[in-house]
């Protein structure tokens, strides 16, 4: 018999039911976070624009969607950062990792989204939760995120869209005009 013949099947089995994302890294408090618990503590529902990097003129690869789930910063703030983290990895099911500086996360509009346009993410995104950032290009989100490290790095990751000789604050100057 042709199992998981219909695209229904296909679609559920595809789509993993996460529950929990385990926090861990240079953190004062490593814990596994219930997503239902953190939608209840710090709920986030906000409109937020999707424009694809290759957007023609006429604006047709953006959309806005309502997006809920929780903020991030509930979540980081619960695990206690060491002075001196500067990374977030976020780690998805199938073990794909998007790294981050950790300010630059804690700067914008950063939430884990459990819903789009009321639905759950399963239905309308094919994923269980993804990561959407404020003002940054989709293709640094994750999804069906089950593990978020906070490190520190001698070289944290560059921020997306920043090119690597970007003037960014707090940099020192480590070479004097001639």
């Amino acid at each position: 018999s042709d199992e998981g013949a219909s695209d229904e099947g296909a679609s559920s089995e595809r789509v993993p039911s996460i529950r929990s994302i385990r926090v861990t890294g240079d953190v004062g408090h490593v814990f596994t976070a219930s997503i239902d618990e953190f939608s209840q503590k710090a709920p986030m529902k906000k409109i937020m624009g999707c424009t694809c990097a290759g957007n023609p003129a006429d604006g047709r690869a953006s959309a806005n969607a309502e997006v809920g789930g929780f903020q991030l910063a509930a979540l980081i703030d619960e695990a206690d950062p060491a002075e001196g983290a500067n990374t977030i990895t976020f780690t998805s099911a199938d073990g794909y990792e998007v790294a981050l500086p950790l300010r630059y996360v804690t700067q914008r509009y950063s939430l884990i989204v459990t819903t789009v346009n009321g639905d759950p993410a399963d239905s309308v995104i094919d994923c269980s939760n993804q990561l959407w950032l404020g003002s940054t290009a989709a293709r640094s989100f994750a999804r069906d995120v089950v593990e978020i490290a906070i490190t520190e790095e001698a070289e944290p990751p560059a921020a997306p869209g920043a090119p690597a000789s970007a003037n960014t604050p707090n940099v020192g100057v480590t070479k004097a005009a001639s």
